[in-house]
């Protein structure tokens, strides 16, 4: 609840709803000094923002919805003028039913 409490208060979530006002997707973005400061990154490639968080209805997953969903923060962040983004992964993520 912390993290949507966040996103919401700086305007990085971001929801996908169905006809009947469901929310069928969610993601984040987010900015992330200590991200930004790793020695790997090059500083050519700032300011950056960072995808935190991306969620699929377990019954619409693979029907492409994920990927307009990138595709749309894509382009607030091309909006907001950041050079990179950063995407987390990680190989245990939850499986969560809504």
């Amino acid at each position: 609840m912390e993290n949507i409490e966040f996103d919401i208060a700086h305007d990085s979530l971001f929801v996908m709803k169905n006809q009947k006002g469901e929310i069928i997707s969610a993601i984040s973005i987010d900015h992330d000094e200590e991200v930004d400061n790793l020695d790997c990154w090059s500083k050519d490639f700032q300011p950056s923002a960072e995808v935190a968080r991306v969620c699929v209805r377990k019954d619409l997953q693979g029907q492409g919805i994920a990927k307009m969903m990138m595709e749309h923060v894509f382009a607030v962040l091309r909006e907001q003028n950041k050079k990179s983004v950063h995407i987390l992964v990680r190989d245990n993520h939850k499986v969560v039913n809504w």
